[in-house]
């Protein structure tokens, strides 16, 4: 027994004598174990008991677990205008970052580093922010990633912030801007809106015809209020893009994701009905809000909805085609059904057209007009063969519609009114191949008759305007539009006419045009410049900027969903003054609906036709080379469209699933096959996208479908997987069994630069050339060569010989500016990108080179206004940051440029480039580890860059 009371003190002893040594750290809390000598460990360590040397080991305590912190941080704006930025983040320790906290304090560590970070940045980066951002929706996710990626460095993990909407400071309303957003609410702003859809409408045209006093209704819209370039966006389609307009949501959300779908009842193509529409558009919105809304033929309407005003669909133009509609279809295309009997007798039929009438149009006699007359009786898509029956179908369906609107607006004015026409699109399509000067694949004969639709078209357009202005009152604001522009003169692609079937955005461009006038739009800025509006308010406006002006001006909430915002630039400051903004975070999605359409409509079969006859669509039907679609479900073209929008978001899953889907449908699908390469290229798998990319070249051999920059992806997989060399012996085969395309003679010479053989890659660019002497992308890269070889002589005939057989041509303008420039005739190389830039104002790369040849000729503040201008339009521009960079380096603005090159990684935006602006920046301003690691980093990219190695070693020299 007393053995036992012994073992048991002597147990005890020790435990006390232990006690010292040892540390609990309880769960919830991380213990900094530091040691005194050089060789002792410093770590971290978990809840439970520890061992601790007394006075040779220290212990700091720290939580743990995640910490939220908020904060109101003041930001004042490049304009002097100061905001409250309310800001929540939330942070833990990092235990992998020791060294971080040795030393620290423990109670408020985390929440003072948080602090820290997001006080001492955001001041500094006002005046790089957007106040209509900020005050709409709050700090940019990619600004807010920039702040998370600042905590992960000061020993942090799981950081996140998320800062806004923003308030003035001391809740006053600047003038400036519109007052601090509200919740759900709206006002009566007593604007009346008048917009107006014009498919297919380009600048090009439009402004030299302005010029010539041809449009009078444009240009007085013009002169009284703005215009300039809309952009829009791929796919370049119009049910798409038409969608997007009126919901402000991209087609993913929004769901009319193609010209098609399947009928429910049989499996075959019909026409997509608004039925797939998943957001609400304005007109929903309008009548939610007691607002009165009519609109009239916009895309994907039918069947029409019931709103506070009158619904003409997309289908009542059809009603005079091959069959009269059904009752089912005659209730559907139009809400509310007691118009349908006055509106519809308003559809004019297409035979019933005046010779005279189609000679404005056409110069034929009028044997060829008869002919066409009676084509229109023949079959669903027969008189789409004939371009004059054709014509005479497209004029019916726009003066239809143009009749129902001004029977509408002499009703009553609504507070929104919408008119789509698609005639300009059309007529395009069928036309603009046979547009002065005339191409090589068009007859002289067709020529001569043809040549002036497309332009005698838009005059007759111009006129439906002027009718539209004389009925509405004289204070309603006037918006038109397009979804996208059309390809004229010398950029029209050369043998591929434009009604093609399934090609149609081959002949898009993606700048749109977009004119507002009247109400409180400011007055007297739209005036021409070079070859299309440019008025500073609308610089860098975007299809889903419409929606959200939209409802502002009618004093609507705007959705947090909506990418866009408010053109407030393009409004009064009084109006601004007293407008609020309204936000609400969703208007949620559309109710289920059913479309009432019968199986095998005469009017969807018109409509199939037509949609063929431009080129929206291919002949064949759904499910060959693969399953039939399950009932209601999209078509291969509607799931690949919704796989490129996923991977232009950075969703490659998302992606994946629907080109799966639309291989399901149609195994043989290119436009899938291709994206499907590209997802494995991403993500390295090279073999499985060389297979996928052997597939795709196959399938074009046999379906004669060529899918432009298919070669070239084959070829930058080869190089990729780090086989130029069996890949080079490969097309070189292709090129053996026949080689008239010139992608193919591009492809083999990027292999030759891949294996070192410069001399054979020039001369198959050189074999490209000669088959097609204007092609932008064998001239750019034979230019590059040349140049790179000092061969200007041959560089400056192959520019001259480009330039003059496409005069419009960006790129070849663009490569003539540099060359000039590299000859040291700068102000020819200034005229040159200015040509340029009055083709597309906003045109990133010619903004570019021209911000670089200030920048290089001491021009440094005109330099850095194009560049920032530049990077606002595109923050992916590679080329316009660093010329900026290099500009704001000179200007000794250098926590600019870290700040642009810095967020510019944070959105994967990397480059040997990039990183080497990066690390002069960094060493500039005494930061030797990161110039150090900047350039680190630009070699591992591109080992090949002895100057580099220079610097670093000139850094390491000095230290």
């Amino acid at each position: 027994m007393q053995r036992k009371i012994r073992l048991a003190l002597f147990l005890a002893a020790g435990i006390l004598c232990f006690l010292p040594f040892l540390t609990y750290v309880p769960a919830g809390e991380l213990a900094l174990r530091t040691g005194l000598g050089s060789g002792d460990p410093t770590e971290f360590l978990p809840p439970g008991f520890h061992l601790r040397i007394p006075l040779l080991q220290q212990i700091q305590r720290f939580s743990s677990r995640v910490q939220r912190l908020t904060l109101e941080v003041p930001v004042q704006l490049e304009d002097g205008i100061r905001l409250i930025l309310p800001c929540e983040a939330t942070a833990r320790i990092d235990p992998d970052q020791v060294n971080e906290w040795i030393g620290a304090g423990s109670a408020t560590a985390v929440p003072d580093r948080i602090r820290a970070a997001v006080t001492g940045s955001l001041p500094e980066w006002g005046v790089f922010l957007d106040r209509s951002i900020l005050l709409l929706k709050g700090l940019e996710p990619e600004m807010a990633g920039l702040l998370e990626e600042k905590l992960s460095g000061r020993g942090l993990a799981d950081s996140r912030v998320r800062c806004g909407p923003a308030a003035p400071e001391g809740g006053e309303k600047p003038d400036r801007f519109p007052e601090i957003r509200r919740e759900a609410g709206s006002v009566a702003t007593g604007v009346r809106i008048l917009l107006i859809g014009l498919d297919g409408a380009d600048w090009r045209i439009i402004s030299p015809l302005i010029e010539q006093g041809a449009l009078p209704n444009l240009a007085g819209l013009l002169g009284r209020g703005i215009g300039g370039n809309l952009r829009s966006f791929q796919p370049m389609l119009s049910p798409l893009l038409w969608t997007t307009v009126v919901t402000g949501v991209s087609p993913d959300l929004h769901g009319i994701l193609d010209f098609l779908v399947t009928d429910p009842g049989s499996g075959s193509p019909v026409p997509i009905p608004g039925t797939y529409r998943q957001a609400k558009a304005i007109w929903n919105l309008a009548t939610e809000y007691s607002r009165s809304a009519d609109f009239v033929g916009w895309w994907a309407t039918w069947p029409a909805e019931r709103i506070d005003g009158t619904m003409v669909s997309d289908r009542v133009s059809y009603s005079l085609f091959q069959a009269p509609l059904s009752g089912r279809e005659m209730e559907a295309s139009i809400s509310p059904a007691a118009d349908y009997r006055e509106l519809i007798s308003l559809v004019v039929g297409a035979d019933s057209i005046p010779y005279l009438e189609i000679r404005q149009f056409v110069d034929i006699p009028r044997p060829e007009y008869r002919e066409a007359l009676d084509q229109l009786a023949s079959p669903a898509g027969g008189s789409y063969r004939n371009p004059v029956s054709h014509l005479l179908k497209i004029l019916a369906a726009a003066k239809s519609y143009h009749r129902i609107a001004l029977k509408l607006l002499a009703r009553d004015q609504p507070e929104i009114f919408g008119v789509y026409y698609q005639g300009i699109d059309e007529v395009s399509h069928r036309f603009a191949h046979y547009m002065p000067p005339r191409m090589d694949m068009v007859s002289r004969d067709d020529y001569l008759k043809y040549r002036d639709a497309v332009e005698r078209f838009y005059l007759f357009q111009d006129e439906m305007i002027g009718e539209l202005l004389e009925a509405v009152s004289t204070d309603t604001l006037v918006m038109v539009l397009s979804d996208h522009g059309f390809k004229s003169g010398g950029d029209r692609p050369e043998g591929l006419p434009p009604d093609i079937e399934g090609k149609p955005d081959r002949w898009h461009r993606p700048q749109g045009i977009l004119v507002m006038s009247g109400g409180p739009v400011q007055e007297g800025s739209g005036a021409l410049s070079g070859d299309s509006p440019a008025s500073p308010e609308l610089k860098g406006a975007t299809l889903y900027d419409i929606a959200p002006t939209l409802l502002y001006l009618a004093g609507l909430p705007i959705s947090g969903e909506m990418p866009g915002i408010p053109l407030f630039a393009a409004l009064d400051p009084a109006f601004l003054k007293k407008t609020a903004v309204y936000m609400v975070d969703s208007y949620g999605r559309m109710p289920e609906r059913t479309s009432p359409s019968p199986q095998g409509s005469a009017v969807e079969e018109e409509m199939l036709a037509r949609l063929r006859s431009l080129g929206y669509i291919a002949g064949d039907r759904p499910g060959q080379g693969g399953e039939v679609p399950a009932a209601g479900t999209g078509m291969a073209t509607y799931h690949a469209n919704r796989a490129y929008l996923k991977l232009s978001s950075g969703d490659r899953g998302g992606a994946g699933v629907e080109i799966d889907r639309a291989l399901s449908l149609k195994s043989d699908y290119l436009p899938a096959l291709v994206l499907k390469a590209q997802i494995l290229e991403e993500i390295g798998d090279f073999p499985g996208a060389l297979a996928v990319a052997r597939t795709v070249l196959q399938e074009e051999v046999r379906q004669g479908d060529r899918q432009p920059g298919a070669l070239l992806q084959m070829a930058r997989l080869f190089e990729a997987s780090g086989r130029p060399e069996a890949g080079l012996a490969e097309f070189l085969g292709y090129l053996e069994m026949g080689g008239g395309d010139p992608e193919l003679y591009l492809a083999i010479g990027a292999l030759h630069l891949a294996v070192g053989n410069g001399p054979a890659a020039a001369e198959r660019y050189r074999e490209a050339v000669a088959l097609q002497p204007a092609n932008e992308e064998a001239v750019r890269r034979l230019f590059f060569m040349l140049l790179e070889q000092q061969k200007f002589s041959e560089a400056e005939q192959l520019v001259r010989d480009a330039t003059t057989r496409a005069p419009d041509s960006i790129v070849h303008l663009n490569l003539q500016g540099l060359l000039f420039q590299e000859l040291g005739d700068f102000q020819a190389a200034e005229g040159s990108f200015l040509r340029a830039r009055s083709l597309e104002p906003e045109d990133v790369p010619t903004m570019s080179n021209l911000g670089g040849l200030y920048g290089s000729t001491g021009r440094l503040e005109d330099a850095v206004e194009l560049l920032r201008e530049a990077c606002e339009i595109d923050p992916d521009s590679e080329d316009a940051l660093v010329n900026l960079a290099a500009a704001l380096g000179r200007l000794n603005q250098l926590p600019e440029v870290i700040f642009r090159l810095e967020f510019a990684r944070s959105r994967g935006i990397d480059s040997p480039g990039i990183r080497n602006a990066l690390g002069v920046a960094y060493f500039q301003t005494g930061r030797k580890d990161d110039a150090r690691e900047s350039f680190l980093g630009s070699l591992k990219i591109n080992p090949d860059q002895p100057e580099v190695r220079r610097i670093l070693g000139n850094i390491r020299g000095n230290e």
